[in-house]
């Protein structure tokens, strides 16, 4: 057996192997696949998982899987499709199972991931339009369905009028000079390009997402995936910032704090800095804990206009009231006002000062709270996941 592998017997003849080939922020993936491992074994499904280390020093172990059989192949924004061994054929070539991809950016930050030609390469994503993204530029991918992330519970949430954090924003900062430069080194009217798509997303009109938009305004010019990627992943992030930052300085406006963990907050240069109440960076457990402590979680959604930011799930399952802007997925499964609090994203400072009655009523708050708790829990939690993923490898057999 490989080593750095955590392998478990159960009831049914039925074996998975979770490959955690990358870490994310907050040491995020890691945290979705071990809790997704935890279901799988609560449903009598064998488990393997390995985890590849950060320093490569197990890399081949991975070699040790070849020629093996599962049932499926489960890795987060995985970097086994580019693995190849010393005859320069692709390690997936010889596994014999179906490879879940699961994806949970916009696909055009991963094309080196996405454009690998392994076969049985299957593709979860979090957005119908990154599912319609990845089937117009990807034909080598054997499928791709929408999976959106779960929800998970903090091991400890206060009873709500007892937390000690008003707002709180989980997630990392980055200075918008950053994304400027990397911009003007690629071509100096990408910036203008994204400032241009701002100020049409600011004054309410009706666009196309980013990508899309970028497309149609090169006319005959069609970019390559590869192009896409190379100019649009840096639009992408530079339009985010854009708009954290906006949202921001919305809510401090109003005289609220906010309290923020991640990474890089000492470089925030805003209006309101003072009102920022900065902890270190942590682990996503860690996060948990601090929204079982928190009344209400801010969100700003990443450009995802179906599916939902895992903080929104994560925020209504331990407890806290969510304050974000609009998805698809909220629209069609919850109430705002009933189970959450919804902002314009056109107009952040002209909404978010309207909910002031709702964000100053400690018994309102509460009760949207609990409302959203419920709605979760009975339905999105990683068990609900787990449960919808084994249904769809039995699809496909």
């Amino acid at each position: 057996m490989p080593k750095n592998v955590t392998y478990q017997k159960k009831k049914r003849n039925q074996k998975i192997l979770i490959c955690e080939s990358r870490d994310l922020s907050y040491g995020s993936s890691g945290f979705f696949l071990r809790q997704i491992r935890t279901e799988l074994e609560k449903q009598d499904i064998l488990v393997e998982h390995f985890k590849l280390q950060e320093d490569l020093s197990n890399l081949n172990d991975l070699e040790d899987y070849a020629d093996r059989s599962f049932a499926a192949i489960l890795d987060i924004n995985s970097h086994l499709p580019r693995m190849v061994l010393e005859d320069g054929t692709y390690l997936l070539d010889h596994i014999r199972a179906p490879f879940f991809n699961y994806i949970v950016d916009h696909p055009v930050h991963l094309h080196p991931l996405l454009s690998s030609p392994a076969r049985n390469h299957y593709i979860l994503c979090l957005d119908k339009l990154h599912q319609q993204y990845i089937q117009t530029y990807y034909p080598n991918i054997s499928g791709c369905f929408v999976m959106p992330l779960a929800g998970s519970v903090p091991q400890i949430c206060k009873p709500y009028p007892e937390r000690s954090r008003h707002i709180y924003f989980p997630g990392t900062y980055v200075p918008l000079v950053e994304y400027e430069a990397k911009l003007r080194m690629l071509d100096e009217t990408l910036i203008s390009m994204t400032e241009e798509y701002d100020r049409k997303l600011q004054a309410g009109e009706t666009v196309p997402d980013l990508i899309t938009w970028f497309r149609i305004q090169q006319g005959k010019n069609a970019p390559s995936p590869q192009q896409l990627h190379t100019r649009c992943r840096y639009m992408d992030r530079y339009l985010r910032e854009m708009m954290r930052h906006r949202v921001l300085e919305a809510v401090l406006s109003e005289g609220y704090c906010i309290h923020v963990t991640g990474a890089h907050w000492e470089y925030y240069d805003g209006k309101y800095d003072d009102q920022l109440i900065m902890q270190p960076a942590c682990d996503y457990e860690t996060m948990l804990s601090q929204i079982g402590d928190s009344q209400i979680v801010l969100n700003v959604q990443p450009l995802f206009p179906n599916a939902a930011h895992d903080r929104i799930l994560c925020g209504m399952a331990g407890g806290a009231v969510v304050l974000t802007d609009a998805c698809s997925f909220l629209e069609e499964n919850f109430i705002a006002g009933q189970h959450y609090l919804r902002y314009e994203s056109h107009s952040p400072k002209h909404s978010i000062h309207k909910l002031r009655r709702y964000l100053h009523n400690t018994e309102t708050l509460c009760n949207i709270a609990e409302e959203g708790k419920q709605s979760v829990r009975e339905a999105y939690l990683w068990s609900h996941w787990t449960r919808r993923f084994l249904q769809l490898l039995e699809s496909q057999k």
